[in-house]
């Protein structure tokens, strides 16, 4: 099977609990997919959680693929339609943990993402620049010195997602917070 190029790569986007009404920041890292299957790795920023490694099926333009969280005993299957550089669908919470209610069991939810960028070395001219999402915007590039400045500001909520180094390394903002605050506290 030849890879599946168009799905492999950095895909940005929202998640939305709608049984509960949470909602987070999606990050998916497809690193390889094919006309039949896909892997990589999925996570949340914001109320919800549920990410992890994932194996999964592509079937005549659709996805599904399946996250898991073994110590809360929750399976979450994602499933999707394939529409250009952008996926959206939406996925079912399974619990079978016998401590949570019967009600919150079984929950559902929408998400949607596009692809940001493919799995590539970066572009040593982007490498400074700063991107962030939040909320399905994207904001960027940004210098190195604004995207400091607004974040001091507090610009961003805390779940924001901030791509580096030309979009091949990601993070949240409440994480370049703490790293600008301990090294202001390391020069001192």
């Amino acid at each position: 099977m030849k890879p599946n190029s168009p799905l492999v790569g950095w895909h940005v986007g929202t998640c939305t609990n709608t049984t509960e009404g949470f909602s987070a920041n999606l990050l998916l890292t497809i690193y390889w997919a094919t006309d039949t299957t896909l892997h990589g790795e999925l996570a949340l920023f914001g109320d919800l959680a549920g990410g992890g490694a994932f194996q999964g099926a592509i079937d005549n333009g659709q996805v599904t693929f399946t996250t898991a969280v073994p110590a809360a005993q929750v399976a979450i299957t994602w499933r999707g339609t394939i529409s250009g550089g952008a996926l959206a669908g939406d996925y079912v919470v399974r619990c079978d943990n016998p401590k949570i209610k019967p009600a919150s069991r079984h929950q559902v939810g929408v998400w949607s993402c596009k692809l940001i960028r493919s799995l590539s070395a970066p572009d040593p001219d982007e490498a400074s620049a700063v991107w962030v999402y939040n909320d399905g915007t994207e904001e960027g590039p940004l210098t190195t010195e604004a995207f400091d400045q607004r974040l001091n500001d507090g610009e961003w909520p805390q779940n924001a997602i901030v791509g580096l180094d030309d979009r091949t390394t990601w993070s949240t903002v409440a994480a370049c917070l703490e790293k600008i605050i301990a090294e202001a506290a390391a020069r001192n």
